[in-house]
């Protein structure tokens, strides 16, 4: 939610502009516009979750259409396992693992339970 009121007063002119510009569009086809908009944003279509890379770093391990994604918080390149390449994926309790084709040893992440992240949530 937005908490500066300037802000919140910009984005609402904002939108009362673009309601003006978009009156008289049908509901099917204000959807389709709609999809197409969100379809452009960061992040669509992926499923992403905190975890550590298996020297513990912090990462972001998600899954999209292309494969596995490991984006590093420290500004380390991002890396993406594609579906072709991986044979086979593991999950046993907070642990997730991918065995690829193309290595011989499978690559470990330990996801971040949501129980901890409230844990440190509340100590901040």
């Amino acid at each position: 939610w937005i908490q500066d009121e300037r802000v919140l007063e910009e984005a609402t002119q904002k939108v009362a502009v673009l309601y003006q510009s978009f009156r008289g569009f049908s509901a099917p086809e204000a959807e389709m516009l709609y999809m197409q908009e969100v379809e452009k944003l960061e992040g669509y279509g992926q499923e992403s979750y905190q975890a550590k890379d298996n020297t513990g770093i912090d990462i972001t391990l998600g899954s999209c259409l292309d494969g596995i994604f490991v984006k590093y918080k420290n500004g380390r390149s991002p890396l993406l396992y594609r579906w072709h390449e991986i044979t086979n994926m593991s999950h046993n309790r907070s642990f997730f693992g991918l065995e690829l084709s193309n290595r011989e040893e499978s690559v470990q992440f330990q996801t971040v339970s949501l129980s901890l992240l409230n844990q440190n949530i509340v100590l901040f």
